[in-house]
C-alpha cells in the first residue's frame, strides 16, 4: 500500500510468494477515511474492493499468512474463504464483518489462524455463517478477546468427518450467528458483546451460561431444546 491504498490500483494485480514458504501478504488501505466494501472470494485466493478502479481484482497466491489493514470509514468485509493464516483489522467506524458463506459455510471455507479486530466502535458486528450439522462455541477464555470455535460436518471421498476452525475477534460491539439446516448445538458464554443467533431449519440444542449482554435466539424448524 502507499499513502493512496487500494485506490491507487487501478487494473487487475496478480501477486505470488517466493519459495520460502515464509512469506506474509500486506494489504494496508488504512489511510483513507471513506467507507468501503471490502471481499476475499469463497475461494480464499481473490480480493476485491470498492477502493480499486472499477474494483479491478487483486489475485494471491504462495503465501504463508496475510496483514490486512483497513481504514477510519464505515466497512462492509466478507471474508467468503481464507486458506491461510490471516490478521484483519477493520480501523475506526461502524463496520460489518462476514465469515464464511452460505455454500460451504465457516468451517470448511476458513482457515484456522484468523484473527479479525472490528475497531472497538459500538455499532461493529461480526457475523458467522456455518451449513450442515454443527458444533458451535462462543466465550472469552481469556479476558479481552471472543473465540469463536465451530466444527462443521465435512464429506470427503464418501467419507463424513467434523472439521474444526477457530476465529479469534475482538472489538465489536455484536456477534450474529447464522446456522444452517443440520442438527446444531450451540454454547454462548460471555462474549462481552450483545449475541444473535438464528439456528435454521435442522433443530439446534442451545446452551447459555454467564453472558453479559443480550442473547437473541431465534429458532427453526425441526427439534429445537434450550
Amino acid at each position: 500500500g502507499t499513502s493512496s491504498g487500494l485506490g491507487a490500483i487501478d487494473a487487475a494485480l496478480s501477486l505470488v510468494g517466493g519459495a520460502s514458504g515464509g512469506d506474509e501478504l500486506v494489504v494496508d488501505d488504512g489511510a483513507t477515511t471513506s467507507a468501503s466494501t471490502f471481499e476475499i472470494s469463497n475461494s480464499g485466493d481473490t480480493i476485491t474492493s470498492s477502493r480499486t478502479a472499477a474494483e479491478a481484482a487483486i489475485t494471491f497466491s504462495g503465501f504463508a499468512s496475510a496483514d490486512i489493514r483497513l481504514g477510519a470509514g464505515a466497512d462492509t468485509v466478507t471474508v467468503g474463504g481464507s486458506r491461510i493464516a490471516t490478521t484483519l483489522s477493520t480501523g475506526a467506524g461502524v463496520d460489518v464483518v462476514r465469515l464464511g458463506n452460505d455454500a460451504t459455510g465457516f468451517a470448511t471455507a476458513i482457515a484456522s489462524g484468523l484473527s479479525v479486530d472490528g475497531g472497538g466502535d459500538a455499532g461493529d458486528r461480526v457475523e458467522l455463517r456455518s451449513t450442515g450439522r454443527s458444533t458451535t462455541s462462543l466465550g472469552r477464555p481469556s479476558a479481552g478477546d471472543v473465540t469463536a470455535t465451530i466444527a462443521q460436518d465435512v464429506t470427503t471421498n464418501g467419507v463424513t468427518s467434523a472439521v474444526a476452525r477457530v476465529a479469534t475477534l475482538r472489538g465489536f460491539g455484536a456477534t450474529a450467528l447464522s446456522l444452517g439446516l443440520g442438527t446444531d448445538t450451540v454454547t454462548i458464554g460471555d462474549t462481552g458483546t450483545a449475541v444473535s443467533l438464528a439456528t435454521g431449519d435442522g433443530g439446534a440444542a442451545v446452551s447459555v451460561a454467564g453472558a453479559s449482554r443480550a442473547v437473541d435466539v431465534v429458532l427453526g424448524g425441526g427439534i429445537n431444546a434450550e
